[in-house]
């Protein structure tokens, strides 16, 4: 039986103006005549939705899902468990990429189990479609296949791969890379989202990691250690992996899915975006911490030899401040930040500020050395090296272009580091100049 509603009425939890009950009779029949006896008995059934995105979304409250085509890079331990978590929240338009084979050991953590020697993203999409949630599968290494994926709106790293990481760095993508990985045997977890135009990129937001650990001792000792729990698996020339359990790594990917769903039905920040996640000793809680990266400001590479620059926008505030203070002598510090190789990247994550042997007057700026060194090596041995020495900058106040002084400056610093990567920065009040 379906009964109307005026068309503007909806019903309660409903889209439709349509209702639909369902009966069934236990029928019978009049021995006289055959027809149906009036005290057949009526009951009513209740209706069953069936397995689909639009059920999930009702039951968990999502309301809306305003980004589109996801991509899920690495269906492993956390690939697999944000995946299943963003499936039963309703999502629509998933892809799944993953090259890799499922193995008996990976039912300890993984988000499905049994499908032996089944292609990983293969299995997960089974697995979907059993509920009634289609994606589609890509079977290869993303780094064979990224025309597949470069008119993405979101895209979701869960390699653990450094390769990957580079290789979605540097690859033109419309959408934004989030990046999860855990560290510590899972005890830290860290969520990186680019913004909505990718800056600042997945890079840039890792060095923003890297300059945390100058001033986090607790980061440091996670970020760092060793992942030297591992257990063998198979015999020959069998794979090491990480020893953990299940649950801690369930315990970052719930947290991590629900940001991701976030963004799902709200869109992207126009700002990057941090998170870094601390499970307690007990195994029990995980505590998150938020953090915004803003636009970095880019120069880019001259010619070939040179490498690009990308300075956080905290440094140039630093730099102006600065500037303004010492005006009208011209006046500058140290360049500390990440430089890539792979990327081809000098990222100017901080400042050092100048010796106090120093001199400074309006036109003319020498650093000096006391105890540069050692403040040098302090933030080097804090960050395996991955926060060192860039180069020099100093302010021109009043404008104007690098001097002959200044470029002589850093052809001598050039040849002191033996032509690794180096860069001189001049802070102007029109902007930045690359000597």
């Amino acid at each position: 039986m379906i009964i109307h509603t005026p068309a503007k009425l909806k019903l309660i939890n409903s889209n439709s103006s349509i209702e639909s009950f369902f009966f069934a009779i236990d029928i019978k029949e009049q021995k006289h005549n055959q027809k149906i006896h009036q005290k057949s008995k009526v009951f009513m059934l209740s209706g069953i939705n069936d397995c689909e995105p639009h059920l999930y979304r009702q039951m968990s409250g999502v309301k809306k899902q305003v980004i589109n085509n996801i991509v899920q890079i690495g269906v492993g331990s956390l690939g697999s468990k944000i995946n299943l978590h963003l499936a039963r929240n309703g999502i629509v338009d998933y892809t799944l990429v993953d090259n890799d084979i499922f193995f008996p050991h990976n039912n300890a953590r993984h988000a499905m189990f049994g499908g032996f020697f089944n292609n990983k993203a293969n299995f997960q999409q089974l697995a979907l479609m059993s509920i009634g949630v289609k994606s589609k599968v890509i079977k290869k290494d993303i780094r064979n296949c990224a025309n597949k994926i470069t008119n993405s709106d979101l895209i979701i790293d869960s390699t653990a791969s450094l390769s990957v990481r580079n290789f979605l760095t540097k690859t033109m993508i419309n959408g934004s890379i989030i990046h999860t990985s855990l560290y510590n045997n899972s005890k830290l977890a860290i969520m990186l989202t680019e913004s909505a135009n990718r800056n600042p990129r997945i890079d840039d937001l890792m060095c923003s990691i890297y300059q945390y650990c100058l001033t986090d001792d607790d980061l440091v000792a996670s970020f760092f250690s060793e992942q030297n729990i591992r257990a063998s698996i198979g015999q020959g020339c069998g794979s090491l992996t990480t020893i953990c359990p299940d649950s801690r790594i369930s315990l970052c990917a719930s947290g991590m899915s629900s940001k991701i769903q976030y963004y799902i039905s709200n869109g992207i920040s126009d700002n990057g975006e941090i998170l870094i996640g601390n499970i307690s000793d007990d195994d029990m809680s995980i505590n998150w911490k938020q953090f915004k990266c803003y636009n970095v400001y880019i120069l880019s590479a001259r010619n070939d030899d040179e490498f690009e620059v990308r300075i956080f926008e905290s440094v140039i505030k630093k730099m102006k401040n600065i500037s303004e203070k010492y005006t009208p002598d011209e006046y500058g510090g140290v360049l500390i930040g990440n430089i890539s190789f792979i990327n081809r990247t000098i990222t100017v994550t901080s400042l050092i500020d100048a010796p106090k042997d120093t001199k400074s007057s309006k036109y003319l700026f020498i650093l000096g050395k006391k105890g540069l060194t050692n403040k040098i090596k302090k933030v080097e041995n804090k960050t395996n090296g991955l926060i060192t020495y860039l180069g020099t900058w100093h302010s021109h106040p009043f404008g104007g272009s690098a001097s002959k002084t200044d470029q002589n400056t850093n052809y001598k610093i050039l040849i002191l580091r033996d032509y690794e990567p180096t860069v001189c920065l001049i802070w102007t009040p029109e902007g930045i100049i690359r000597v």
